[in-house]
């Protein structure tokens, strides 16, 4: 279980058989990761900011360097916040120098509502990986 979800298999074990695999192998894991996670990144960062009371782009930045080992540069975050702050699941913190975002009620029912169908979003991917 991460964060509440469930998930299938051992992320770690997973993780660990990756590592044992040839560098050619762990360089194609390492960009295909990397395309996922941005792929991903406005769950992320949503599900990131249910946690926190706001985060900034640089905080951000720092969360996806220190938990996912990828770089996302801030012509990447932006965009995300920009697209979250519209769909409403985010707000900007009014009066701010440095612009701090936080998750909306309406942002918050949107994640408990991933949480819900996360079994489904698993077998869609595994479904994928199986073609």
């Amino acid at each position: 279980m991460v964060d509440g979800i469930h998930f299938v298999g051992e992320p770690t074990i997973f993780l660990e058989n990756i590592k044992k695999n040839d560098d050619n192998d762990h360089e194609f894991f390492l960009e295909e990761k990397s395309k996922l996670l941005k792929a991903c990144a406005e769950i992320a960062i949503l599900t990131e900011m249910t946690k926190k009371d706001a985060m900034s782009a640089s905080d951000i930045i720092v969360f996806f360097e220190k938990n996912c080992d990828t770089s996302l540069s801030p012509g990447t975050i932006y965009p995300i916040l920009y697209r979250l702050e519209r769909k409403g699941y985010i707000r900007l913190l009014p009066n701010r120098k440095k612009k701090f975002y936080f998750c909306s009620e309406s942002g918050r029912k949107a994640m408990e509502d991933l949480q819900r169908r996360i079994v489904d979003l698993q077998s869609f991917i595994i479904f994928l990986l199986r073609l």
